[in-house]
């Protein structure tokens, strides 16, 4: 899809940033001698890792919709540690961005709603790390290695414990939530970046809404929107390559995204190694962090008063 046999936006990107950069003599140290230069090299980067695939940048938008207390609370479910979309390679923010919670209209309850009931009883206590965060971080890595077995489970075996609903199996019983607790219905928007070949977009897109689960370990990102990204055209009607406005370290966690993609798109065995590595990072991040708060909590309070 970019090379220079043939005329889509991205080929014509490759030939003007070829072209243009060929005009400056190498010894030219002007503004716009550097830039030229600068943007060819991303090009190139990008052409090698491309080798020859037909690859397209796609950019996705996914929904999540959780119940939450309130917007802080939104937040941390949304756009904390939990629920984050996970490419091939991981964790990778440089390859998303996570839209605001927004509140719907109304309230839920009953035994389904997606919260973990246990946080409740500490959410008038919600030091960072504490409890309250806690629980969420437990349910959340248990919803994902549910996801994981789920996606594993074969088909004459449903009734594997650990993928039992709530209430069955291995899982708590969930009662209604209680009357004096009200749960608003938070809605964020994530936009993540993919690279796919031909036909593959819709199922990568689909692959990595999935990555976002339910308290119940079931996909709970929607696909809302899913454009192709080949550049843009520049004030002097040349083409501009997405490669020149990424930057090198997007350019790099893409390919390296694809390469790990390429030949087992869609496939239920990938999706369960994305659900364990999820699983752990969620983990690992989140006590990783946990002890660092508490170093620098506690150099704080022991810090010696100054003298006035």
């Amino acid at each position: 899809m970019s090379g220079s046999s043939d005329w889509t936006p991205l080929a014509c990107a490759v030939s003007d940033t070829r072209e243009r950069a060929g005009r400056y003599a190498a010894s030219d140290r002007r503004a716009e001698a550097e830039a030229a230069r600068r943007e060819a090299g991303y090009v190139e980067a990008w052409e090698a890792r491309r080798n020859g695939r037909f690859v397209r940048l796609w950019v996705v938008k996914v929904q999540v919709e959780v119940a939450a207390l309130d917007w802080t609370d939104a937040r941390w479910r949304l756009c904390g540690y939990l629920r984050r979309p996970y490419h091939r390679v991981g964790d990778a923010p440089v390859l998303y961005a996570l839209g605001r919670p927004t509140l719907r209209e109304g309230c839920v309850a009953g035994a389904d709603v997606d919260y973990p009931f246990e946080a409740l009883d500490h959410r008038h206590d919600r030091a960072p790390f504490g409890a309250f965060e806690r629980v969420h971080v437990d349910q959340y890595v248990r919803a994902l290695r549910a996801a994981r077995a789920r996606v594993l489970t074969p088909p004459d075996r449903p009734d594997w414990p650990e993928c039992a609903p709530p209430g069955e199996g291995d899982w708590p019983a969930r009662s209604p939530v209680s009357s004096q607790v009200r749960l608003g219905l938070w809605r964020s928007c994530h936009q993540v970046l993919l690279l796919a070949g031909p036909g593959e977009a819709e199922s990568r897109a689909r692959e990595l809404a999935a990555t976002i689960v339910s308290h119940a370990g079931c996909p709970l990102g929607a696909v809302v929107g899913l454009e192709p990204d080949d550049g843009h055209a520049a004030p002097d009607g040349r083409w501009i390559h997405p490669a020149c406005t990424l930057g090198p370290a997007r350019v790099a966690a893409l390919w390296d995204d694809y390469d790990l993609a390429e030949r087992d798109v869609g496939e239920a065995a990938a999706l369960a190694d994305v659900y364990a590595h999820a699983a752990e990072r969620v983990r690992m991040s989140f006590e990783r962090d946990a002890r660092r708060h508490s170093v620098n909590w506690n150099a704080v309070e022991c810090k010696p008063m100054q003298r006035q």
